[in-house]
């Protein structure tokens, strides 16, 4: 009884310690569409965190979320849209002007980049 209480136990440590060392092997585009879904957020701490999230997609993701927003009368791109705005706040606070150039650089880019106009305007 005690050695299948010992083997039982064994066990059971063994599948949580595998399932706490996942890693997180989404893809870019589906970590993306995941932030984008919880946009707008209920408050503004969780729009920090999302915004933080958004952030650790690195150029890729960042540029991903850039790419959905679509020129005016060509279908709902509210959310992009609204994680372009909410980025430009999150990063205009105090003590974030290293993430502050990393996202200029990708929002200019992107807007010398785009032939319509109601896209570079709101770039």
């Amino acid at each position: 009884m005690k050695v299948l209480k010992i083997f039982i136990t064994g066990i059971n440590l063994l599948l949580i310690s595998l399932t706490s060392n996942s890693q997180d092997i989404r893809t870019i585009d589906t970590k993306v569409a995941d932030l984008l879904a919880q946009l707008p957020a209920t408050d503004v701490q969780y729009t920090n965190k999302i915004m933080s999230d958004m952030l650790s997609l690195g150029d890729a993701g960042m540029r991903k979320i850039c790419s959905q927003v679509i020129p005016v009368g060509k279908g709902d791109d509210t959310r992009p849209r609204f994680a372009v705005e909410s980025m430009s706040r999150y990063l205009s606070q105090f003590g974030k002007d290293t993430e502050k150039k990393f996202w200029e650089q990708i929002c200019i880019s992107y807007a010398v980049n785009q032939k319509d106009y109601t896209i570079k305007i709101f770039s």
